[in-house]
């Protein structure tokens, strides 16, 4: 009986040796950069983060997005909103989940929000894969993206003829992941902004009614650059939203420009398509990148009220 377990444990140890012997060359090939060595001239002593630009132009679709283009008033229902996003372009197809949390702590005047992006899925082409200097040598893969969170305030609100006015403190965490395959940039950033509005009623019902504004605001995230250790952009967006009755429509225009000039300028052009009832919002929105951001982008999401007692 000693002697039979004594070769059952040659045989499995046997056994356990073949499995490694097979499984190393694939270890091997996962992890040999060699390829990407000699693509991008790698000097064999410097890291291989100072090669990927921390820009909009060269990053993922949404590592360094145009924030949010408020429109001077504060949304005063709690909610939660789940979207799925397709990101299309020549170079790089990408789809993610994204979930947002809102409330309006004191109402018509403070609230909190919180952005997560819990998965992301991409595929670039090789072409788009080397420009942005990426490690991965297929060029697809998964991962998850940043958390960010802000504070809104109502500095004025139905003053007379005075629009109103709006400011936000936002903050994105160095959350996300993906940053050797250029999709998160692995560092924080933060923007502030004001924005303007004023409503203005159609014909003769309060519920039907068109709104201009803008936006302006500094927006700064770290790179990875022994020069320029930080990025600041000038933040902008304008505006009009169309409410008629339970539908918002709206149209806007909004970017920001750094100043190192390397694809650092992105500007968009959003859709949204809104249809409002008493526990959820259905929202259809598009984007089109006009500049230094090469997605054409839809998203479709729910927007989940949370009634106060």
């Amino acid at each position: 009986m000693k002697h039979k377990g004594y070769k059952q444990l040659k045989h499995n140890l046997f056994a356990f040796m073949i499995i490694l012997l097979l499984i190393y060359p694939f270890q091997l090939f996962a992890q040999d950069y060699s390829w990407w060595n000699e693509k991008h001239n790698w000097d064999g002593v410097t890291s291989w983060t100072r090669y990927i630009e921390v820009s909009p132009g060269y990053m993922g679709p949404n590592a360094l997005t145009v924030p949010e283009i408020r429109n001077g008033t504060i949304y005063n229902e709690i909610y939660f909103e789940a979207a799925f996003d397709a990101h299309i372009s020549k170079g790089d197809n990408t789809q993610n989940i994204f979930a947002k949390f809102f409330y309006p702590f004191i109402k018509q005047k403070v609230a909190f929000e919180i952005q997560f992006i819990p998965w992301e899925h991409y595929k670039m082409t090789e072409k788009t894969r080397d420009e942005r200097r990426a490690r991965g040598y297929t060029g697809e893969g998964t991962t998850v993206g940043d958390i960010a969170f802000g504070t809104i305030i109502q500095i004025l609100k139905d003053r007379g003829k005075w629009p109103d006015v709006l400011f936000s403190a936002n903050f994105k965490t160095a959350s996300g992941g993906g940053f050797d395959n250029a999709r998160y940039i692995d560092a924080p950033g933060y923007y502030f902004d004001v924005s303007f509005g004023k409503s203005y009623n159609i014909g003769h019902l309060k519920q039907n009614s068109i709104r201009p504004y803008c936006l302006l605001g500094f927006y700064a995230w770290q790179t990875n650059r022994t020069d320029n250790f930080q990025n600041d952009a000038f933040l902008y967006g304008a505006g009009i939203d169309l409410e008629l009755n339970k539908l918002y429509i709206t149209n806007q225009v909004g970017g920001y420009s750094g100043y190192m000039g390397n694809k650092d300028e992105p500007l968009v052009y959003r859709f949204k398509f809104i249809f409002e009832q008493r526990i959820i919002n259905y929202k259809l929105e598009f984007q089109q990148g006009l500049h230094d951001f090469k997605y054409s982008t839809v998203r479709v999401s729910a927007m989940i009220k949370i009634l106060r007692k």
